[in-house]
């Protein structure tokens, strides 16, 4: 059976490819809080995004991380601070916005 719902969080998991030396990556992995957006919406962010899409996209729809450790192995806990950081790091953020629209789509977000 299939429910919608007005408001809809749901965990999902993201693997990051870290750069690592010798020219390869080496993958990490940690789940990340997602708010549903309607189709209206996540057009707008993709039409409005003025070449930052994938950041102002993020922005409004990770809640939330399980899984994320500092240096120490401590769990790090999620806040807009720490968001904008994962942000900026380009291959964390595009992990992170691929796996938001595959689980949107059911199928693996263009580049």
């Amino acid at each position: 059976m299939f429910t919608i719902r007005e408001e809809h969080s749901f965990s999902w998991p993201v693997r990051v490819r870290v750069p690592a030396d010798g020219g390869k990556h080496r993958i990490e992995s940690f789940n990340a809080v997602f708010r549903e957006l309607g189709q209206e919406r996540l057009d707008e962010i993709l039409n409005d995004a003025a070449g930052a899409v994938d950041a102002a996209l993020l922005r409004e729809v990770v809640t939330g991380w399980e899984g994320v450790k500092d240096e120490d192995g401590n769990d790090v806990a999620f806040d807009d601070e720490k968001l904008q950081l994962f942000v900026s790091v380009p291959y964390v953020r595009a992990a992170m916005a691929e796996a938001f629209m595959d689980a949107m789509t059911g199928r693996k977000a263009k580049n």
